[in-house]
């Protein structure tokens, strides 16, 4: 999706950086290919998650301020000599984002909201401003390839993101959500299906198996928004 402010938001940050800014400059200071450097010159495509907090760190800007234009220009990191455990991947402090989650730890997520602060986290990312979420909302990294849509349609392949909301637990028929199995207490990213009372958990992925979960209590939160790894 083009983006003509994000180029004047990049195009300004790498000015005041001093980096040269022809297309193989850019493309060998960010990491990326000469195609994506001209991408982001011109805002028709927006980096995604990973590139976006390099770009932002190697341009000492914020991410949110980036990406969006909202928020504090300039990086003001938070302090991390006391961040509790690992579960959370070392950005800016967050405006109006919401913190990124391990895979391993999502399915805890409910237990310790109540008592995460801001602070607590090292990694955050820019909600939408479209798009309407509680503050529990969390982004975690996709793992596996049961989403990879083997149809044709929309997939969501491993390095993918997606913000899911634990304050939609009541998950709709054809809903992406993400769930904790209890045997297990492995996490997993499937669309819910109901039948006779009964609800499964679809992969998009033909080669993987549907699971059939006890209740929708192991539902941990609806998926609202995926940025799509390439």
């Amino acid at each position: 999706m083009a983006d003509p402010q994000f180029a004047q938001r990049f195009r300004q940050a790498c000015n005041e950086q001093g980096i040269k800014t022809t297309q193989k400059a850019l493309a060998a200071y960010f990491g990326v290919s000469e195609i994506t450097a001209r991408n982001w010159w011109h805002g028709e495509k927006l980096p995604g998650m990973n590139n976006a907090r390099k770009a932002a760190e190697k341009l000492d800007v914020n991410v949110e301020w980036l990406l969006s234009g909202r928020g504090p220009r300039y990086a003001s990191l938070p302090d991390t000599t006391n961040v509790r455990g690992d579960n959370v991947r070392p950005v800016q402090a967050p405006f109006q984002s919401a913190p990124i989650v391990s895979w391993a730890n999502a399915g805890n997520w409910a237990e310790v909201v109540d008592s995460y602060e801001p602070g607590d986290a090292e990694h955050w990312y820019p909600i939408p401003p479209n798009v309407k979420c509680s503050a529990s909302s969390f982004w975690t990294e996709v793992q596996g390839r049961s989403m990879i849509n083997t149809t044709g349609g929309r997939s969501y392949p491993p390095g993918s993101y997606i913000l899911v909301d634990p304050e939609l637990r009541d998950a709709v028929v054809g809903n992406l959500v993400l769930a904790r199995l209890d045997d297990t207490h492995e996490v997993t990213f499937k669309r819910l299906n109901v039948e006779n009372g009964r609800y499964y958990l679809e992969p998009l992925n033909t080669q993987y198996s549907i699971i059939e979960i006890d209740t929708p209590a192991q539902i941990i939160g609806t998926v609202l928004i995926a940025i799509v790894a390439a």
